[in-house]
């Protein structure tokens, strides 16, 4: 494997939550999961192939799709999983950033409120 993040089909079957002759069932049936193949012809699964099979299991699973109307599905549109795959990224980055920033101003009115607290304690005395 070239990379730490890089896993093989029993690693990538359980972050996943499927079989691995699901997996393999897959890729088979959805060209857009093309896993590397390392020593051995072992699939080797990027975190861009893992993302790509979860939103694969959430259309098939989540979604209510079967595998010929998907399959027909991102014939008509090769790119349409890489994009939900990004979209999502993107989302899941947006709240991990909103959340952060409502932490920073959590952090400031605690700031502040520890000033007012502070100047009444001065005007008691």
């Amino acid at each position: 494997m070239s990379y730490a993040t890089d896993k093989f089909i029993g690693d990538a079957a359980k972050e996943v939550g499927v079989n691995s002759h699901t997996i393999r069932y897959w890729c088979n049936e959805f060209p857009q999961i093309a896993p590397d193949r390392g020593r051995g012809n072992r699939r080797v699964f990027t975190e861009l192939d893992i993302k790509m099979l979860k939103e694969v299991k959430n259309l098939l699973y989540n979604k209510g799709y079967k595998v010929g109307g998907l399959k027909k599905l991102l014939r008509s549109d090769n790119e349409l999983l890489l994009r939900r795959v990004t979209y999502n990224n993107d989302q899941e980055h947006k709240v991990n950033t909103d959340r952060s920033h409502n932490n920073d101003i959590v952090m400031q009115l605690n700031t502040i409120v520890a000033d007012i607290a502070r100047c009444l304690d001065n005007v008691k005395d």
